[in-house]
């Protein structure tokens, strides 16, 4: 058999290999895999081609699927970074407004015959609105425990969302709950 016979047969196999579990062979990487199962000097050239071409075609498609996976994890991670930056801007958004409407919605409260009422309130404006430290918070109220400090901002912000309180600050409120 001539070379080009045999690069005849040798390609046509690859192209059938390939076929076979439903791929496509490009131009280039036919001749390179001719040289190579020609190299290889095979007692089966056709068998051997045909599974070379095979093999190229399954490494290629799991090459593709591979790259979108990829890419759809690509965008997976960048749609979720920008609804956490949203939610991040909302959450910024709320606790500023809450700052503004705090002072008002307190006044606006009925009065309460609690001895802890204005502990609570202040605890929750320190601790909720304020964000202040843990520092700051037992430096404000020096003869009181952590248990106690932490059970006034719960009745503190129970007591304001009992009264209705403006959207921003409720969800600034209710957000506090679950992070307390």
């Amino acid at each position: 058999m001539t070379r080009s016979e045999l690069v005849r047969v040798v390609s046509r196999e690859l192209r059938q290999g390939a076929k076979s579990v439903q791929g496509a062979l490009t131009v280039t990487q036919i001749k390179y895999l001719i040289v190579r199962v020609l190299d290889a000097r095979p007692e089966d050239l056709a068998g051997y081609a045909f599974m070379a071409g095979r093999n190229q075609a399954i490494s290629d498609h799991r090459a593709q699927q591979a790259a979108l996976r990829r890419l759809a994890r690509e965008a997976q991670l960048a749609s979720q970074a920008l609804s956490d930056a949203l939610r991040r801007w909302e959450e910024e958004q709320d606790q500023r407004l809450a700052r503004e409407q705090f002072p008002a919605f307190v006044q606006s409260l009925p009065p309460s015959e609690a001895v802890t009422m204005d502990e609570q309130l202040e605890m929750v404006r320190l601790r909720v609105i304020q964000s202040a430290s843990s520092e700051d918070v037992a430096s404000a109220f020096p003869d009181s425990s952590p248990n106690q400090r932490d059970q006034w901002k719960r009745r503190g912000v129970k007591r304001m969302l009992k009264h209705d309180p403006p959207p921003e600050l409720r969800r600034v409120l209710e957000r506090s709950t679950f992070n307390s």
